[in-house]
């Protein structure tokens, strides 16, 4: 089975070891890196890019973090040509409409808020490996709409 790129850039570790390890345990063809924030997560992208190391699969990125912080790192990636295709789902404790919006008209594909349910986890966990399976356009679209849709995933429950 193939392999899959995850950066998830989370300066909560306890947020990013739980993620991990949930995503670990449903698909341990997964690479996770880690990113403590959106400083970082652009340094990581920079040094894949000129080491030829390629773009991640997905980025999982939070709001809230220090130094860059998840809207203005995911402004900065999709304003370049070298990061503005990789597929990005903002995950994060905010659920303010505004700041959903505001993530959609940066290129956001898609924005869920952080659960710590081990089963709303678990089928956040299921949506991710399903997509990264079958990873192709429609199939990406329908994914990040069916996370959009699902009310299990935008509960903070």
């Amino acid at each position: 089975m193939k392999s899959f790129r995850i950066i998830i850039a989370d300066d909560d570790m306890d947020d990013f070891d739980l993620l991990k390890a949930v995503l670990l345990e449903q698909n341990s063809n997964l690479v996770i890196e880690h990113a403590g924030n959106g400083r970082e997560l652009l340094d990581i992208l920079n040094t894949n890019y000129k080491t030829g190391k390629g773009s991640p699969d997905l980025i999982l990125l939070d709001i809230n973090m220090p130094k860059i912080n998840g809207i203005q790192a995911l402004s900065i990636l999709k304003s370049k040509k070298e990061t503005s295709d990789i597929w990005v789902l903002i995950y994060s404790t905010s659920n303010s409409p505004e700041q959903m919006e505001l993530c959609y008209k940066l290129g956001a594909n898609g924005f869920v808020t952080k659960s710590h349910s081990v089963k709303r986890m678990t089928e956040f966990a299921n949506k991710i490996n399903s997509f990264l399976q079958d990873i192709h356009p429609e199939t990406a679209l329908g994914f990040f709409k069916s996370l959009q849709k699902s009310r299990v995933l935008n509960s903070s429950n």
